[in-house]
């Protein structure tokens, strides 16, 4: 398939892309990238996948499920206890926002 600026122009817009103000040299250099795909797509066309399954990933993957047993998670207090500061009850930090509200 012989792929020229006319071409790119109008793939361009299909995509919704604005290539009017492309130079007529980068658009002569993209038809030859979009041809070069184009023959690459076709010569993969020639290759005997009779009898192949799909698959979405090139070599097989085991997923390992993890150990659904149900473990005792640390209290508040003692997650409270690793903060650098806290009140007892929640986590201490200092403020990130201004004191008045810069939108209004």
């Amino acid at each position: 398939m012989s792929i020229d600026r006319d071409t790119v122009y109008h793939t361009a817009r299909l995509a919704r892309i604005d290539l009017e103000l492309l130079p007529a040299a980068e658009a002569e250099t993209l038809a030859a990238q979009m041809e070069s795909i184009v023959a690459y797509v076709e010569l993969l066309r020639e290759l005997p996948t009779e009898g192949v399954e799909p698959t979405v990933h090139p070599i097989p993957l085991t997923l390992v499920p993890r150990d659904a047993a149900a473990r005792e998670t640390p209290g508040a207090a003692a997650v409270l206890a690793s903060a650098p500061a806290h009140d007892g009850a929640t986590f201490l930090v200092p403020r990130v926002v201004g004191q008045e509200d810069s939108d209004g």
